[in-house]
């Protein structure tokens, strides 16, 4: 189990945090500037918090130095050691073994990521792909308790990032660690995320299973920050506040609404609607007919702010 409780200033910025983390892989969900990796460098050591603490499994390791931590880190740039070798960089961790069980270590753990064939290579002779491969093998060469990940699947194109992340989470299943990254890809954090914690503003908004997250956001923030449309209930004939996805909107009976705008992408028309004076999206696989139609909810969330 993996506790933070943490507040840290920096400038104008202020990170006010509390989460607990079991043997999952959870996921900070949120946009740039949200204080994500700030937690995860509080989480890594590299960064100490005003108040609060940090604690693994029973022990507190708020002032342990990070090398001491049991926590493997790959930051967003992956900082590989552009002088050493994939064997020399999976191997930097592991000062502490003799020769023999360093080589063995990097070898099981080279094969696991799949670079067991890249082991001379140095970084500038690898694929953005296989540089990620390396980073991660580096950071679980350690046995990490918790492994901290920083927009991890970022450069990757879609292809192999789904490979990789199909590859990671059969790897997790197999150890005891518990998996934190983050980002602000809706659906990588759903492709990855056992839970999700959403964060704005230095502050975790919203916790729970990714499945209930991503179907009924509590708040305002989250639920258009989701891709959610968000409006008076009224406008629907229905009370209070409520959110509504896009494609959740049906066309041809229902509300009377006026079309503001239509646009084709490659799968979908964007169209903008207005009912009483309030704006709202929808998806639609065909063009809407007129300046008017009739639109309806199959679905919404209620939202409690």
């Amino acid at each position: 189990m993996l506790e933070v409780r943490a507040v840290k200033v920096l400038g104008n910025f202020r990170l006010d945090v509390s989460l607990k983390i079991g043997k999952e892989w959870f996921v900070l969900l949120g946009p740039n500037g949200a204080g994500k990796t700030t937690l995860l460098k509080i989480v890594a050591g590299i960064i100490r918090p005003d108040s609060g603490r940090v604690v693994l499994e029973g022990t507190d390791i708020t002032n342990v130095p990070p090398e001491k931590r049991k926590v493997g880190y790959i930051p967003q740039n992956l900082a590989l050691f552009p002088h050493m070798s994939v064997e020399e960089n999976i191997s930097f961790g592991l000062r502490g073994l003799d020769k023999k069980e360093r080589r063995r270590v990097v070898k099981e753990v080279a094969e696991l990521l799949g670079v067991g064939d890249l082991l001379d290579k140095y970084p500038k002779e690898l694929s953005i792909g296989q540089q990620q491969r390396v980073a991660i093998a580096r950071a679980l060469a350690v046995n990490p308790k918790v492994l901290l990940m920083d927009e991890p699947f970022s450069s990757i194109d879609p292809e192999f990032k789904a490979k990789l992340i199909e590859q990671l989470k059969e790897i997790r299943s197999n150890l005891d660690t518990t998996f934190l990254s983050v980002t602000h890809d809706l659906e990588e954090a759903a492709m990855v995320g056992d839970r999700v914690g959403v964060m704005m503003e230095g502050s975790i908004l919203q916790i729970g299973r990714t499945e209930e997250v991503f179907e009924k956001p509590k708040c305002d923030e989250v639920a258009r920050f989701l891709g959610y449309n968000v409006t008076k209930g009224e406008v629907f004939g229905l009370e209070g506040k409520i959110a509504f996805r896009p494609t959740d909107v049906e066309f041809g009976s229902g509300v009377g609404a006026k079309i503001v705008d239509c646009r084709r992408t490659r799968h979908f028309y964007h169209v903008t609607l207005e009912i009483d004076g309030i704006r709202f999206y929808a998806l639609s696989n065909e063009r809407p007919k007129g300046e008017h139609v009739e639109v309806s909810l199959r679905r919404f969330a209620r939202l409690w702010s």
